[in-house]
């Protein structure tokens, strides 16, 4: 398997964290860290599990490693709409941007590809502050709820 640049660094850096604790890089840890980065967008605690399940990984063994990749600042948590019980995690080097679109009923979540929104926060600049990355979100109701909601309301009449 050919690992990236960034994922070589995370490695190396979590290898010096728990050799400085007196810790280990057990194969399971190594592989939650290699899942994580294959993902290419944060991940939630529970497609961790789901990934541990499969590789016969214990989930105590999952959330330990998540809280310790943290500690070794080579993860970092992110809370989702500024809810601090929707965590997911994700690399600390990345710089990306993110723009979606989320259903306040369901929780689906599509991307956006806007180039014109792009091009406007781009242009933006602000006084004493210089920006590296940025995630919009954009919610509402999604077509596939908005439909149920429809049908569920004409059923009642």
């Amino acid at each position: 398997m050919k690992t990236s640049v960034e994922l070589q660094e995370a490695e190396a850096m979590f290898m010096e964290y728990a050799s400085l604790h007196k810790m280990r890089m057990s194969s399971e840890r190594r592989d939650i860290l290699r899942f994580i980065f294959e993902q290419k967008r944060p991940v939630a605690p529970a497609e961790a599990e789901e990934f541990a399940a499969r590789e016969h990984i214990s989930r105590a063994t999952v959330y330990n490693t998540l809280k310790l990749l943290v500690r070794a600042n080579v993860l970092r948590r992110v809370q989702q709409d500024g809810n601090a019980r929707i965590v997911q995690y994700e690399p600390v080097g990345w710089r990306h941007n993110r723009m979606e679109m989320r259903c306040m009923r369901c929780g689906r979540v599509v991307k956006i590809q806007d180039a014109a929104i792009s091009d406007l926060i781009a242009a933006k600049r602000y006084s004493n502050f210089n920006y590296s990355h940025y995630t919009l979100c954009v919610y509402g109701e999604c077509k596939l709820c908005r439909k149920s909601a429809t049908k569920e309301k004409n059923r009642k009449r």
